[in-house]
């Protein structure tokens, strides 16, 4: 049986590294990504057609089941990564970084064949900052 592993926001920088990792191992990589997200990791790495690629909102639970049917793991990646527009648009980044996060979460449960499910974040969540590297337990950047 072949394993599938669906990667959320798999046409970004991270998630098209990880793509071509999952590629290499064998996997079959089906990417959940928002229409018209730029492809450009998946170009640059090579594997845009090696993949199926589902255009969806990761809160829309109908993308998220077309993308997640038949997957056995899950890396999810998909999120308002930028402090700025997060705060310019806080409607916007819930629905994409909890909302969306509770319907892969979801939809991964009522997956028999899912065996694991990867959630990923980055240091941009603190902002810029003198004082690198970041640490766990540094304050994110106030913009108010």
């Amino acid at each position: 049986m072949n394993r599938i592993s669906l990667v959320t926001g798999g046409q970004g920088f991270i998630g098209g590294h990880l793509v071509k990792a999952l590629l290499a191992r064998g996997d079959e990589v089906v990417v959940l990504d928002l229409p018209g997200a730029p492809g450009h990791a998946l170009r640059l790495h090579g594997v845009e057609a090696d993949i199926r690629l589902v255009e969806g909102d990761v809160a829309d639970p109908d993308s998220v089941g077309r993308a997640i049917e038949g997957a056995s793991s899950v890396f999810h990646l998909a999120a308002q990564t930028l402090v700025g527009p997060a705060a310019a648009d806080p409607e916007g980044t819930f629905r994409s970084n909890v909302e969306g996060t509770w319907v892969i979460l979801e939809s991964a449960r009522n997956q028999e064949a899912i065996e694991a499910v990867v959630v990923a974040s980055s240091a941009k969540a603190y902002g810029p900052s003198d004082s690198l590297p970041y640490r766990e337990g540094d304050e994110p950047v106030s913009y108010t």
